[in-house]
This record gives C-alpha cells, sequence and structure tokens, in this order.
C-alpha cells in the first residue's frame, strides 16, 4: 500500500516512517495496511483519512461503511475498508478490503480529496441499514463539522487576500452550525 505523508515526511522511506513511529518521534494513525505518519503535535485532518485511502480510488469504487464514518469523523479506525462495486463479476481481493456489492445515485457520493465516498446522509442511512444505530448517532451529531468542512474546501486558496473575508464567513457559518441558530 501507497504510505501518504505531509509534506515534510515525503523525505522519508515507508521504512525509516515505521522505525520513527516506534522511536516516538512521529504519530501513526489510519486503517491498518493504510496507515498514514503525522508530526506528534499535527492531529489527523479529514483530508488525511481521505487520503490515506488513495490506493483503493479507482473508477467504480465508493468508499462506504465504516470506513466512510471514519473519514468523516475520525476517532478510532475501523478494521478494513468497506468498497462498493457496481460489479458482480471480478473478485476484489486486497488485504485489509471488504468488497460490497451495489449502487448510488450521483447525489449519494462525494468526491474527497481525491476520493469517491459516500455522501454523509448515505453513510447515515447505510449504517442504519446494518443495525449500527449508535454510528448512525454518531455521524448525525457530526454532520455540522462536515458542513463546515465543505464549505472550508470550497474556498478557493488562490483569491490571496479574498480568503481572509472567506475565512470569516466560514467562522460565522460554524457558529451558527453549532448553536443551530441564526448569527446576526
Amino acid at each position: 500500500m501507497e504510505t501518504i505523508s505531509p509534506a515534510e515526511l515525503d523525505e522519508f522511506t515507508p521504512t525509516e516512517l515505521q522505525h520513527m513511529w516506534r522511536a516516538g518521534e512521529i504519530s501513526r494513525h489510519g486503517i491498518p495496511g493504510f496507515e498514514f505518519y503525522l508530526p506528534l503535535d499535527e492531529p489527523p485532518t479529514l483530508r488525511d483519512r481521505a487520503r490515506s485511502l488513495w490506493s483503493v480510488r479507482l473508477e467504480g469504487r465508493v468508499v462506504s461503511g465504516a470506513a466512510a464514518r471514519w473519514v468523516y469523523l475520525g476517532g478510532s479506525a475501523p478494521g478494513v475498508v468497506e468498497i462498493t462495486r457496481r460489479s458482480w463479476r471480478a473478485t476484489l481481493d486486497l488485504p485489509g478490503v471488504a468488497p460490497r456489492y451495489g449502487t448510488y445515485a450521483p447525489r449519494e457520493v462525494r468526491r474527497l480529496a481525491g476520493l469517491t465516498i459516500t455522501s454523509p446522509a448515505r453513510t447515515i442511512l447505510d449504517a442504519l441499514e446494518a443495525g449500527e444505530f449508535a454510528a448512525a448517532l454518531e455521524l448525525i451529531a457530526g454532520l455540522p463539522v462536515v458542513h463546515a468542512i465543505d464549505v472550508v474546501d470550497a474556498v478557493d486558496v488562490a483569491h490571496g487576500p479574498e480568503q481572509s473575508v472567506e475565512m470569516r464567513r466560514v467562522t460565522h457559518l460554524e457558529r451558527e452550525l453549532r448553536d443551530r441558530q441564526p448569527v446576526a
């Protein structure tokens, strides 16, 4: 599997990163087989978690289930990556991957850091269909954070001076979402 790390750790090989982690110099996060490394003081972001699954991204593959919940919310990583595919013909025999078969409507999936993943609403429905009510409630509680992240991702860094104005709007929206009341 491909090792995904921030730019300052890109110069190290996977073996060096593993030795640095064992020595306590960096932290390791992620689903077994899809781990990523970060400096000790840097918490993993939604984008880091999505990028860690890049090695399974191919056309027609959608990250779903517990792996999708983990990408959105963080926390404890699931044991495997659930991949939903349209095809029943070819087997998907990858370590750490649990294949599921099915299709999603275009509104039920989204692209996140280059990864095709079920939307938060579809992820909640998948959890409810699987009888994982606590997981569905956890994702529902985390949705305001996801929506604020969507807004932040939509801010174009190329705008330069305009970005500070956009960031104030995002902060304003985050407060409104958190408090569930319009902010004047």
